[in-house]
């Protein structure tokens, strides 16, 4: 997690790179629970080319986090089932999940064996 100013404006270049979606400095997963979709995921009926725009880079976004988040859970399958216990704790898991992820990736270890790993710093 970004601590420092410098941080979070790196994080900021990051995601803006992925699809020119600015001030973004993180992304939350949560369980999926079915639910009807009532503008949940940028302008439901964009009127606009800047909402037209938005929802692209929304969708382009949302899509690289979730591949990373799909990444984590199945090199940590406890992200899988679900943390237990009080948020702090879960907190230092989730972290500690994603520094071992990036630590796998520098060290080029497959997730799956016969496939390539991201290459080292690549933004999932």
């Amino acid at each position: 997690m970004p601590a420092t100013l410098d941080e979070q404006e790196e994080t900021m270049r990051k995601f803006r790179r992925i699809a020119h979606f600015p001030t973004v400095i993180g992304a939350i997963d949560c369980t999926h629970i079915r639910v009807k979709k009532i503008n949940a995921d940028g302008v439901l009926h964009p009127a606009t080319p800047s909402e037209e725009q938005y929802n692209r880079c929304h969708i382009k976004t949302r899509n690289a986090v979730e591949r990373c988040f799909g990444l984590w859970k199945q090199r940590f399958r406890c992200l899988l089932r679900g943390l237990y216990g009080n948020i702090e704790t879960a907190r230092m898991a989730i972290v500690a999940c994603a520094v071992l992820h990036n630590i796998a990736i520098d060290m080029r270890e497959d997730l799956f064996p016969g496939e390539e790993a991201p290459a080292a710093g690549e933004v999932l």
